[in-house]
């Protein structure tokens, strides 16, 4: 039984990346070593490099601090990074603690109450189910004939 849990970031021009959140390492290191690749693939500006550092050293902080966080973001995240932008908004919006040893697990509660919710509350109408299984027919037909 595997009950690892995936995160995708995307990434401009490369393929998929998948972090393993369950993995020896934590979400945090991941993200970090991830950031520093991909530096290295792009070879960003001189002054794009100097913010990337600055938010790198933050992160790698045992726990980040939020306002000064704030601050670097007033500025701009660097376009490159889109995994850089996921976690810092999750940090700015105390979606996820400063606390980085709890993300790992925050993240997967997060995510099972949202599955949950939609389970919930979003409901497909018999109406479009009908319609949807009349489509799926006629085309089963038309296949055939």
């Amino acid at each position: 039984e595997d009950n690892t849990q995936q995160f995708s970031f995307e990434l401009r021009k490369e393929p998929r990346l998948r972090l393993e959140a369950k993995m020896a390492k934590p979400l945090a290191e991941q993200l970090v070593e991830h950031l520093r690749d991909t530096a290295q693939r792009i070879q960003p500006t001189t002054r794009m490099n100097e913010r990337l550092e600055e938010f790198l050293d933050l992160l790698q902080g045992e726990h980040p601090n939020i306002h000064y966080l704030r601050g670097l973001c007033f500025h701009g995240l660097p376009d490159q990074f889109p995994a850089l932008r996921a976690i810092v908004w999750k940090l700015v919006l105390r979606y996820l603690s400063p606390d980085k040893t709890t993300w790992d697990e925050a993240l997967e509660k997060n995510r099972k109450v949202y599955f949950e919710y939609c389970k919930e509350f979003i409901r497909e109408p018999a109406k479009v189910r009908q319609l949807r299984e009349g489509a799926k027919q006629i085309e089963k037909q038309r296949k055939q004939g």
